[in-house]
């Protein structure tokens, strides 16, 4: 029996959006043990006793993986991200990313990019909202052509693969937890990757994801 790629790409989908809304639950549940230990037996919150004394997080890498749709049908994207805070609320990243599309067609896309941004955050410590922006570079294949659904034997008409030179804009909006004032760091992330063929050929793609970012915050000594 023959495994055609369109259905190999569909339950992968599938499997990871699963898992992600798996670990989105695990990421409520840690969430709410976040501010039931910083809450005080009469209700107060040890904002003014254990926050102020708790380090702002200076540095954090979180790898992510994600799921959403766009221009290009449904994807996934796998990523990472590193972000340096020299000032309380504004601070410098860079992230790298994989990601794909799927129509679920004949046609479908990949990308692999880079890229520096500017990211925002409404806390220096504790659990804050993050939001960045940033562009880049991208190398992106685009694949054409026929595809076929079998399940005894596949004949494949001709498929065109094109390579190019992307730029990318980069735009994320989430919540970050640090459990216990630990420097685990977890929570949900949504991310815009938007993709342009810098020959302008191919056509501009975007994909909105919502991924979960697992990873460490270091705070200062």
């Amino acid at each position: 029996m023959w495994v055609c790629n369109r259905l190999f790409r569909v339950s992968s989908l599938t499997g990871l959006g699963l898992v992600v809304g798996a670990t989105i639950g695990l990421f409520t549940e840690t969430a709410h043990a976040q501010y039931a230990s910083e809450a005080q037996p009469g209700g107060s919150l040890a904002g003014s006793g254990s926050q102020s004394k708790a380090s702002a997080y200076v540095f954090s890498v979180r790898p992510s993986v994600g799921v959403g749709g766009g221009w290009g049908g449904v994807g996934a994207r796998v990523g990472i991200a590193a972000e340096f805070w020299p000032t309380r609320f504004v601070g410098v990243g860079l992230l790298g990313a994989s990601l794909g599309q799927d129509p679920l067609g004949s046609d479908y896309s990949t990308a692999n990019l880079i890229a520096p941004v500017v990211t925002f955050r409404s806390g220096p410590k504790g659990g804050y909202f993050l939001g960045s922006l940033g562009a880049g570079y991208a190398r992106a294949r685009l694949i054409e052509g026929p595809d076929t659904v079998c399940l005894q034997q596949c004949v494949e008409g001709e498929r065109s693969i094109s390579r190019f030179n992307a730029y990318t804009v980069q735009a994320a909006l989430g919540w970050l937890g640090h459990p216990s004032g630990s420097m685990f760091e977890i929570g949900p992330v949504a991310r815009l990757d938007v993709i342009a063929d810098a020959r302008g050929d191919a056509p501009t793609n975007a994909l909105i994801t919502l991924n979960l970012e697992v990873g460490l915050a270091v705070p200062e000594s």
